[in-house]
């Protein structure tokens, strides 16, 4: 009878510590799959950003003017032949 209990128990342990495992590595598999997913739409975004740059660059490359507007509105340049008057309000 006493070895009947043992084995049961061994067995159970047995069991548990299988289970026990196979609960932590599903856990892990399922937060890598989350990871991943979370990195697949970081990248498409980060595709339609580049998109968006790319079109930017072409068509500054092929507009001097707007080249020329940035410049002066966002660097505050001036042409060599321009004065900058401030005026205090």
């Amino acid at each position: 009878m006493t070895k009947f209990i043992i084995k049961t128990i061994l067995i159970l342990v047995c069991i548990s510590l299988v289970a026990y495992i196979f609960t932590r590595e599903i856990t892990k598999v399922y937060s890598l799959y989350r990871e991943n997913d979370e990195i697949k739409k970081r990248i498409e975004n980060l595709k339609k950003e580049n998109e968006d740059l790319q079109k930017r660059i072409t068509v500054l490359n092929n507009e001097i003017p707007i080249i020329e507007k940035i410049a002066r509105e966002e660097l505050g340049m001036i042409k060599n032949s321009e004065k900058i008057y401030k005026f205090q309000e």
